[in-house]
């Protein structure tokens, strides 16, 4: 069994043992299995499990262009 300490209702990454990531809200856990909402997943079955946290970053065009043009500006004046 995998030490964990989740939340009821909070969402979580399982990393399988075959390297497939399963996504979903921790339900419950006993000594074989943990209870996620979309299913059943066996410890023996899991490689890892940590709480799941969205890392997309959102940055768009418009401000990846004018980053770009300060620090073009700043290195023309010698301010870098």
């Amino acid at each position: 069994m995998i030490h964990h300490g989740f939340k009821k209702g909070k969402r979580v990454l399982v990393i399988l043992d075959t390297g497939e990531h399963v996504i979903g809200k921790f339900k419950k856990s006993s000594s074989n299995c943990i209870e996620l909402e979309n299913g059943k997943i066996k410890w023996s079955n899991i490689r890892s499990s940590t709480i799941y946290k969205n890392r997309t970053t959102k940055k768009s065009a418009n401000q990846a262009v004018s980053d770009k043009s300060c620090n073009s500006e700043h290195s023309r004046n010698g301010n870098v």
